[in-house]
């Protein structure tokens, strides 16, 4: 029973971190209740980032969300007593709580981890826990890799004051079906569709392992919150300045999340800024942010020494000489085609694409770039490597085909929208 009252408790607590109003503070304008929240959640989680990267002790970030979220359940009450929210909201949101908690409980009554977590993520997530600030990651397994998902890990541990670790892992729960639902509400259609699609997406994207402590589902779901950035900057000619504010602090997740993320980070802002309409200062806005947050990360762990390779020793370019032929070609084409005959999203976005290629050709230019920059990255990121290439392609090749699906998603929205438009 308490284990109920818990998740209930921290999937609430979730919620809250998008109603904190930093947005009347920075923007003071009006803007639509999602991009708002998705405004304002992307905020929260970066605050939780650069407080621990200005060297500011765990239990004092804590405290400053003890304060931030007691302000945001003024917000919720005032935003309930005064229907701020529809009902068709309120259900979508209702619905993808309800899922939440059926998830969580799966975790918390199964609280296992995965290999890599146990070896790796709960190594780096434990001495923050334990008052060490991020500049002891330096002794951790690995420091090379990014330190967002222990930053936010041992944030939640800390936050509800208990010995379960699996506080932090439900958030990843919760940030993923918040992408999700983000995602669904691009289609223009009615709310019972829009919840039919969000389960189709869940049945379609669902991965235990990433809530056990793996980091494939988070880095998916950044990707999809910065393509309903780039969707609506597209499709929608939306050049607002929230919406390029939600791209940037996407994409700055996304850096500090992986270092195949600062790649992808640099793959969307490539595609944002070739936009045609987008204004030039909007487009050096855009570019200048994401140089900017590289060089940040780039900088940071140069200055504390945790290294800056991609994801150990084994990477290096002088590893492609070796690899570079005729049968390591065919080897990583062969795992490439057959995994990606196991991924349902991809296979699914192809047969979109194809039609967006077919009917809507001014659009394809972006999607050309997206499929060739990944596909030469996934390439380039196996011939790089000095490990066993047929061992390594075993146990890569699907993450990465899996981030890789988040970015072929928006001609799903785009050809179903034209043909419900169409309808009408």
């Amino acid at each position: 029973m308490n284990e109920l009252v818990l998740i209930l408790f921290s999937i609430l607590t979730y919620f809250l971190m998008g109603l904190v109003p930093y947005d009347r503070l920075i923007l003071k304008k009006k803007i639509k209740n999602f991009d708002k929240y998705l405004f304002n959640f992307l905020i929260s989680i970066s605050l939780i980032l650069f407080l621990n990267l200005l060297g500011l002790k765990l239990q004092y970030i804590v405290y400053t969300f003890y304060f931030l979220l007691v302000v945001s359940s003024f917000v919720l009450s005032k935003c309930l007593i005064s229907n701020n929210y529809t009902k068709h909201n309120l259900l979508l949101i209702f619905f993808t709580g309800l899922i939440n908690f059926i998830i969580a409980i799966n975790i918390v009554y199964d609280p296992a981890l995965s290999w890599e977590a146990q070896t790796i993520w709960i190594e780096k997530t434990i001495p923050l826990v334990f008052g060490q600030d991020f500049a002891s990651l330096k002794n951790s397994p690995a420091p090379e890799l990014p330190i967002l998902f222990p930053l936010i890990w041992s944030f939640f541990w800390k936050f509800f004051h208990i010995q379960y670790e699996y506080t932090g892992r439900i958030f990843l729960i919760f940030f993923y079906l918040i992408s999700l639902f983000l995602y669904a509400d691009l289609f223009k259609t009615n709310i019972v569709r829009k919840l039919i699609i969000l389960l189709i997406i869940i049945l379609i994207t669902f991965r235990i392992e990433g809530f056990q402590g793996d980091l494939e589902v988070f880095i998916f779901s950044i990707i999809l919150m910065s393509m309903r950035s780039l969707y609506l900057a597209i499709f929608e000619k939306d050049y607002s300045i929230i919406n390029i504010i939600n791209f940037i602090l996407s994409i700055n997740l996304l850096i500090w999340s992986s270092n195949e993320g600062m790649f992808y980070a640099g793959f969307l802002t490539f595609v944002f800024i070739i936009i045609k309409d987008l204004d030039k200062t909007n487009k050096m806005i855009i570019i200048t942010s994401y140089l900017f947050l590289l060089s940040l990360k780039l900088s940071i762990f140069i200055y504390y020494d945790f290294g800056i390779n991609l994801n150990s020793d084994d990477y290096a370019i002088g590893n492609i000489s070796k690899n570079f032929n005729i049968a390591n070609l065919i080897l990583i084409s062969k795992y490439f085609v057959f995994n990606i005959l196991r991924n349902e999203l991809i296979l699914i976005s192809s047969i979109f694409i194809l039609i967006e290629f077919q009917y809507f050709k001014k659009y394809k230019e972006f999607n050309k770039y997206l499929i060739s920059l990944s596909v030469i990255f996934i390439y380039m990121f196996f011939l790089f490597n000095a490990e066993t290439l047929e061992g390594i392609l075993k146990h890569k090749m699907i993450p990465l085909l899996y981030f890789t699906s988040a970015l072929l998603t928006l001609p799903i929205v785009n050809v179903i929208n034209s043909i419900l438009i169409k309808s009408k």
